[in-house]
């Protein structure tokens, strides 16, 4: 019987792909201490710098935490990541900077919890306008006024502070959503 007392690595990724579109490179880096085991990323996808870190106690039933930073990102890029494979273009463009925390049990999602900050937010609606007024329309370009907070726990997701502004126009969300199918 032989029971490891470290793991110790770093795993280095060149061209990441999906659905043969090259994401860009990711540095993975690990190390365990104890029963804990500390894991970080860092990377450049689409031209964006990402990087985060996790702690995950290694004892069935444990909790795992972590953080999320990403360096702005175009809103185009996060469509395209999420949205497997869509042939639709996306009508809106833009860019966020951000972060987002998480804490919980792996195992039971509706458990865990975590907290979203975007710092910097910018959309711009040019797809949603006719292109045949596109050339004299005012654009449309909309920024958050202050962060945008939002909340996720017991399974729903909560916002707190979520205000645009544009010219002569003003939108606010409050509220909550399900995540879980609770």
């Amino acid at each position: 019987h032989v029971e490891p007392t470290a793991a110790n690595g770093v795993l280095i990724l060149h061209r990441v792909t999906q659905n043969n579109r090259v994401l860009g490179d990711v540095t993975l880096d690990a190390s365990t201490k104890g029963e804990f085991l500390y894991a970080g990323f860092s990377g450049d996808l689409h031209e964006t710098h990402v990087k985060g870190n996790v702690e995950l106690h290694l004892v069935q039933g444990s909790s795992v935490k972590g953080q999320l930073a990403v360096n702005r990102i175009r809103i185009r890029t996060l469509y395209a990541l999420f949205s497997r494979g869509a042939d639709r273009p996306l009508p809106l463009d833009g860019f966020l900077r951000g972060s987002a925390t998480f804490e919980g049990p792996l195992q039971e999602p509706a458990r865990m919890q975590g907290s979203i900050r975007v710092a910097d937010l910018q959309v711009s609606a040019a797809g949603l306008v006719p292109a045949e007024t596109a050339s004299t329309a005012p654009l449309l370009i909309f920024r958050n006024s202050s962060p945008i907070l939002v909340d996720a726990a017991n399974g729903r997701l909560a916002i707190r502070s979520f205000l645009l502004t544009g010219q002569d126009t003003d939108l606010q969300l409050k509220g909550s959503i399900a995540y879980t199918g609770q």
